[in-house]
């Protein structure tokens, strides 16, 4: 694999990473957080019903995406505008309002962003690497998918959700970033 490939790999690799750890971060204090300020498990329901449900109504159409869009491009675009969209939900903390309408865009943005992230890794490592990638692709998320509760709960127990909004914004600049990074 030559140093372009493997640099790219890299970056895919942590970027996939750190953008689990950054939505686990943010997922478990903003749910306490919801439940908190609406006092009702309904509403926590219609959090995740807003932080999922794009999944489950654009994948599609997200899928169609990314085969029309260079995907470093797409992965860069969504990102940002993710990160902008969670330190939106800093400022609109106190509004349940406000954070299912931001959680749905979130959601999207991620219903938009993983199908671009895939297509990258065959691009990114080459056929005859492509089953090491995903592997290395795959730990990574779950890495992040085990560190992020940790951390997230932490920042909640000590009532710090703005942090973990702002830290889970930082995860997908960084994302960006790496995207704009690829080759």
């Amino acid at each position: 694999m030559n140093v372009l490939r493997i640099r790219d790999v890299r970056l895919i690799v942590g970027a996939v990473g750190l953008s689990a750890f950054g939505d686990f971060l943010l997922w478990v204090p903003l749910a306490l957080h919801v439940e908190a300020i609406a006092g009702s498990p309904l509403a926590l329901s219609g959090f995740f019903l807003a932080l999922f449900g794009p999944s489950v109504a654009l994948g599609g159409v997200a899928g169609r995406l990314a085969d029309r869009v260079e995907n470093a491009r797409l992965l860069w675009t969504v990102s940002l505008a993710q990160a902008f969209v969670v330190a939106a939900m800093a400022l609109t903390s106190g509004s349940l309002a406000a954070i299912l309408a931001l959680t749905v865009l979130l959601g999207a943005g991620v219903t938009i962003s993983s199908p671009a992230e895939f297509a990258l890794v065959p691009a990114a490592a080459g056929r005859d690497r492509v089953k090491e990638a995903n592997g290395l692709v795959e730990t990574a998320r779950y890495v992040g998918l085990t560190g992020g509760p940790l951390a997230g709960g932490v920042l909640a127990a000590a009532g710090l959700l703005e942090v973990a909004l702002l830290v889970d914004a930082a995860t997908f600049a960084a994302v960006a970033l790496a995207a704009r990074l690829l080759h």
